[in-house]
């Protein structure tokens, strides 16, 4: 009996997973039968499948919420010893990240250009707060004002002597970026321009193998008014 019962089980057990896999299938209109659905979770990164040493998987720019948009702002301070503490700190008591910080000395005056992820009535709050600081000339929101912006990208590519390398040197070519390094196995690349720019270049050379990456935080200058 101890044979028969065994047996029962198994066929149950093939007779779940038989339903199972049914249930996982889809069928096209042409008859065809494809592999299952598979629902992927938003918060989990997907990785690039390359076997490359030293590939670097990049990460998508997470999508913000309708009321959060990525806001720019412009600091003016004097220069003096721990100023980006204090300036950084601003945003740390409030829980806020920031996604860039870019700071540009001109003998004792510094332009800080910070870039954070908020609402307007958030950013309207670190203004206020960064203009109580000591030291702090001018804040300005300059999100919503014409304005240039740059940021700079260095990267370093696994490139064989080959095809290959033709094919990076076509895309530099198309986002204007120059090689800075040649070496045997390895190019080294540098972009500039805005940020949407940079991270396109980025993308576009992924799929050859990246070894190293840095790139600067965003620099922004608003634009001269008709009234200025």
């Amino acid at each position: 009996s101890n044979r028969i019962d065994r047996w029962d089980v198994s066929q149950e057990a093939m007779r779940v997973q038989q339903a199972s896999k049914s249930r996982c299938t889809t069928t096209s209109r042409s008859g065809l039968k494809h592999g299952p659905i598979l629902k992927v979770r938003k918060d989990v990164s997907v990785r690039s499948t390359a076997s490359e040493p030293g590939d670097v998987y990049l990460k998508q720019p997470d999508l913000l919420s309708e009321d959060v948009t990525n806001r720019t702002i412009s600091v003016f301070v004097a220069d003096e010893s721990g100023m980006i503490d204090r300036v950084a700190a601003v945003f740390a008591r409030r829980g806020y990240n920031i996604e860039s910080l870019a700071v540009g000395l001109n003998i004792d005056k510094a332009l800080f250009t910070i870039e954070f992820a908020g609402e307007e009535k958030q950013a309207t709050q670190v203004v206020q707060q960064l203009r109580k600081l000591v030291k702090v000339r001018e804040v300005e929101d300059i999100t919503d004002y014409e304005r240039v912006e740059r940021e700079m990208l260095m990267v370093k590519v696994h490139a064989p002597i080959g095809v290959e390398r033709t094919a990076m040197l076509e895309i530099a070519e198309v986002f204007r970026a120059q090689v800075v390094d040649v070496a045997p196995r390895n190019l080294i690349f540098v972009a500039s321009g805005d940020p949407g720019k940079t991270y396109a270049f980025q993308q576009a050379l992924a799929s050859f193998g990246i070894l190293e990456i840095a790139r600067t935080g965003k620099i922004a200058l608003q634009r001269q008014r008709a009234m200025d």
